[in-house]
């Protein structure tokens, strides 16, 4: 699985796209900001987008998500418990933001277990809410999508509503430390880190017991 990082443009939210090593499907993560962006990354990989992936429903990770899905005919999948926020401006915080976001799409609900085909690859989809209810996590072949629940030396923001810090902490560690060490994990927001680092160093994860 290769992966390319696009810092959003006004957002300051991280939106990616992944694609399989025979560069036969590609999928974007996340998509915030300037959709010209992403065209012009797309552009340059030679690709077409085939699906369009969400960690999690809050506004800063999904304002693209309607254009995208419109203008390239491709599924939305996001976690079934973070799915509402798509349709409800005040589930994805998007009031605060000063708009009234809703993303006219029929979205594909998913599950912790699933996983998303793409191209020879297959993401597997790891539920780990605390910072929403639907927070996700995609692995494939060493790499991770963490969205806002993993960060270089931190973890998400748990104080919106419908968060839990004790939800969190506790599948960040049950469901991700469980991972190789030496997996990549490329986050929601700032740069990239590895599992080794963060069971090391994390202040919010250290310490036995999940």
């Amino acid at each position: 699985m290769k992966v390319l990082p696009l810092v959003s443009y006004g957002m300051d939210s991280n939106t990616y796209l992944v694609y399989d090593d025979e560069k036969t499907a590609c999928a974007v993560v996340d998509p915030s900001g300037d959709v010209r962006q992403i065209d012009s990354a797309l552009s340059q990989l030679n690709m077409q987008l085939d699906a369009i992936i969400l960690t999690h429903g809050h506004f800063d990770h999904i304002d693209l998500v309607e254009d995208l899905a419109l203008s390239k005919h491709c599924p939305v999948y996001i976690h079934r418990e973070d799915a509402p926020m798509l349709h409800d401006p005040r589930l994805n915080l998007s009031v605060l933001f000063g708009t009234n976001y809703v993303a006219n799409v029929q979205e594909k609900a998913l599950s912790h277990g699933d996983t998303i085909t793409l191209g020879g690859e297959e993401l597997q989809v790891i539920h780990t809410p605390g910072h929403t209810p639907g927070g996700a996590c995609y692995y494939a072949n060493g790499i991770l999508l963490s969205g806002d629940t993993l960060f270089d030396g931190s973890i998400g923001r748990t104080d919106f509503p419908r968060g839990s810090m004790t939800d969190l902490v506790h599948y960040a560690k049950a469901r991700l430390f469980t991972l190789p060490d030496d997996t990549r994990v490329y986050p929601g927001h700032g740069g990239a880190t590895t599992i080794e680092r963060e069971k090391r160093y994390n202040p919010y994860l250290r310490g036995d017991g999940v």
